[in-house]
């Protein structure tokens, strides 16, 4: 954060200006209107797109570290298997996807559908035609927990959520979707940080506390009218690979279920 306010400082613009001030306007829209406030994910965007342009740095800089990301063995693992066990062509979404899919790496494989969906959908489609990112996929505007009004039921053999859950304006919801959309036999991966809510101070879309007990995950809001809520106990999946860091808030957790 810092390294990229400085930036901003010591390469002074009309366009960061501008930035800085549909900021301001964005969330006192959101505070007046109380609606969800995504000023601050916009205002990140729209920097970070610019600082690389700028810097000579394209967003390509997103590819490396997407193939080398700490997930991508047990991916492949998952993918193996669902190759073998349906013959058909296979579909995965990533769900709060941001502007790069975390399947970047799949996306020459002609034989697997790729499907990105995320609120800030249109903002992230403008930046990569405005910037001239190589980046094949349009996203879908849409939300976790509204998935089942843009996807059939029993829909999709992958489903990815990366640091998006806790985003949400309802986790328990966005996870029920995102079983919903899910073929039986299909696979959900779910990976996130550990107590981003409480690490981040609540600041922002940090509305909710997920952490990792046994073989489930437990959800806490900021207000604590929801307290360590098991989210993944009345779905029916069997845990395939997990991998917790820590508990402490901002360890980093992954949870790879199958759906019975």
């Amino acid at each position: 954060m810092l390294r990229s306010v400085w930036f901003d400082i010591t390469h002074p613009s009309l366009t960061n200006i501008r930035y800085y001030i549909r900021f301001l306007s964005d969330k006192f829209y959101a505070r007046l209107t109380n609606s969800i406030d995504y000023s601050s994910e916009i205002l990140h965007w729209k920097r970070a797109y610019y600082r690389y342009h700028v810097s000579g740095e394209y967003p390509e800089w997103w590819d490396a570290n997407l193939t080398k990301n700490r997930y991508s063995k047990e991916m492949r693992q998952v993918l193996e298997i669902l190759s073998k066990d349906f013959n058909e062509k296979l579909k995965l979404i990533d769900v709060g996807s941001g502007p790069v899919t975390s399947f970047f790496e799949y996306l020459n494989i002609t034989a697997w559908k790729i499907i990105t969906v995320d609120p800030l959908a249109k903002l992230y489609n403008h930046l990569n035609k405005k910037y001239k990112v190589n980046y094949p996929l349009k996203c879908i505007e849409g939300t976790g927990e509204r998935l089942d009004e843009l996807f059939e039921q029993n829909n999709f053999h992958l489903v990815l959520s990366q640091n998006a859950m806790d985003h949400a304006i309802s986790p328990q919801e966005f996870i029920n979707k995102l079983y919903y959309i899910l073929k039986p036999g299909g696979f959900m991966n779910l990976f996130g940080f550990v107590k981003v809510g409480t690490r981040e101070k609540w600041t922002g879309l940090h509305q909710h506390d997920l952490h990792v007990e046994g073989n489930h995950l437990f959800l806490t809001n900021r207000e604590k009218s929801i307290n360590n809520l098991n989210i993944t106990k009345k779905l029916n999946m069997t845990l395939f690979y997990k991998n917790v860091e820590g508990s402490a808030p901002g360890d980093f957790f992954t949870l790879i279920y199958r759906k019975n």
